[in-house]
């Protein structure tokens, strides 16, 4: 059988061909994540998971990655922590 595969174009008209398993583990990676943005200077990664997780009372573990132009990813390890931070807000 086959392998099904996906064509992406990029912003530059660059044209990349992906597997769909592939596809399918970068979902599943983004599955509790949420894009923020902090308002004001840029800060450091680290900083921004200890002053959330405070802000929050996140108690389980969640990942941060600076993304671009301010914007970070933030990843929950439990789907309650996501859900806390989408309905409280910041």
């Amino acid at each position: 059988m086959a392998e099904e595969r996906r064509n992406y174009t990029g912003g530059t008209g660059d044209k990349a061909v992906i597997p769909d398993d592939e596809v399918k583990v970068g979902c599943d990676a983004l599955k509790r994540a949420q894009f923020g943005k902090l308002l004001g200077r840029r800060f450091d990664h680290a900083f921004v998971a200890r002053d959330l997780s405070r802000c929050w009372q996140i108690t389980n573990e969640f990942d941060v990655f600076p993304f671009s132009h301010g914007y970070y990813i933030l990843r929950f390890a439990k789907d309650e922590d996501l859900m806390k931070v989408r309905v409280r807000g910041p």
